[in-house]
């Protein structure tokens, strides 16, 4: 046999589990992972369902791998689960789900840092999110099982492991209620110092007074990806998210306070049903070029999901359904303020991960606060450097997409 192939649709989750997968399947079979996917015997596909374009691309992407390949393919994620009849009846595709334990494996193209899944499902009720409909709610998997998890990345020699999860913000409250959560975990998996930690995306109805400060620990990166999803206080009602524009001003100087010098981003939905020009404009605030609280966003306009409160409101959509005008206002704006932030490391001391990949001949490296740079001559790709980059050594619009 040739090996076995991987191709992700979805987040940075779905990435986890479909590489663990992947790589169970290439034990089992004695072989090993590869990358080009018509040389492959055997492809799992990552789903994915969060938008009517994802669940889209992952149909079509399964229906490419069969016309175009001679593999078995694998079916997990969110669309595989939720949609099935998404799927041709083919006796190559099958389905398959990772077990309910924590899961470890390399993260990226670049394979620079291992990530690190340590809960699934999701407890909110939000109105637009099918994720819940597919996952179920937020289950937190055991300390110690994590713990070993985290070992084998050290000994592995992952200098950075990304912690992922649906909901890890509501990490421990359903196995050990108040007493041991996200906090006390970061503080178990940095002692004894091996790696730095780099948060997944933290729901900000579980970020109540002095939480992020909490997780500033020494070893945690500077980088903090809140799903604020709006700065209206009357869109985030109608999308059911308990929190208000004053939760999102309050985390975001929280996170300035607690993570000096740090990155902030987030997700933001717009052409929510029943968003004003004026509910928009608020969440365009959060971007303004001078004032605004983030450095950047991932922006999704609406989409309608089967079996979600707000799918079945789809019809209250704003006047025009201007979504796509909104989200390439927003995106040009995140943009302008990544780039600014990024530059404004020229010269500042970063912790940079060096990676495998090179630019113009030299490698890069990603920082702690989520710059990409190229890293001083000599560098190995693993390690950790400190540098101060000059301005030619930022880069800019280089590490989001691969990151997440």
């Amino acid at each position: 046999m040739a090996g076995v192939g991987h191709l992700n649709v979805g987040c940075r989750l779905n990435s986890c589990e479909t590489e663990w997968l992947a790589a169970r399947e290439a034990r089992r079979l004695g072989v090993g992972i590869v990358e080009d996917l018509e040389a492959a015997d055997v492809i799992v596909l990552g789903t994915c369902c969060v938008t009517a374009r994802s669940q889209s691309k992952s149909r079509k992407a399964a229906r490419r791998l069969l016309t175009g390949t001679g593999a078995r393919i694998i079916l997990t994620g969110c669309a595989a689960r939720l949609f099935p009849g998404d799927y041709p009846e083919d006796p190559r595709l099958t389905r398959e789900f990772c077990p309910e334990e924590p899961l470890s494996t390399p993260c990226g193209a670049f394979r620079s840092r291992g990530q690190l899944k340590i809960q699934d499902g999701c407890s909110n009720s939000c109105a637009y999110c099918a994720v819940p409909l597919a996952r179920g709610p937020s289950r937190s998997f055991d300390r110690d099982e994590i713990l070993q998890r985290a070992d084998s990345l050290a000994e592995a020699g992952f200098r950075e492991v990304v912690l992922t999860g649906v909901d890890i913000a509501s990490y421990g409250a359903d196995r050990y209620g108040s007493s041991y959560g996200l906090a006390e975990l970061l503080r178990d998996l940095l002692e004894p110092p091996r790696f730095r930690v780099r948060l997944g995306s933290l729901e900000p109805m579980r970020l109540g007074d002095g939480f992020l400060s909490g997780l500033a620990l020494r070893g945690v990166c500077r980088h903090l990806h809140l799903s604020f999803q709006s700065a209206s206080t009357r869109v985030l009602s109608l999308m059911g998210r308990a929190c208000t524009a004053e939760d999102v001003v309050r985390l975001s100087m929280e996170a300035r306070r607690a993570f000096p010098g740090c990155i902030l981003g987030g997700d933001l939905i717009t052409g929510f049903p029943g968003e004003r020009d004026e509910d928009f404009a608020e969440t365009m605030r959060l971007l303004d070029p001078d004032h605004g609280l983030m450095d950047y966003a991932h922006v999704f306009p609406f989409s309608p999901r089967p079996g979600t409160r707000a799918g079945a409101a789809s019809g209250k959509r704003c006047p025009g359904s201007p979504s796509k005008e909104r989200a390439d206002a927003l995106r040009a704006a995140s943009k302008a303020r990544r780039t600014r932030y990024a530059r404004s490391q020229a010269g500042e001391e970063l912790e940079v991960l060096v990676e495998s990949r090179r630019i113009g001949g030299r490698l890069v490296g990603l920082s702690d606060n989520y710059v990409t740079v190229r890293v001083p001559a000599g560098s190995k790709p693993g390690e950790l450097v400190r540098m101060r980059p000059s301005p030619g050594d930022i880069l800019t619009g280089a590490s989001e997409e691969e990151l997440l």
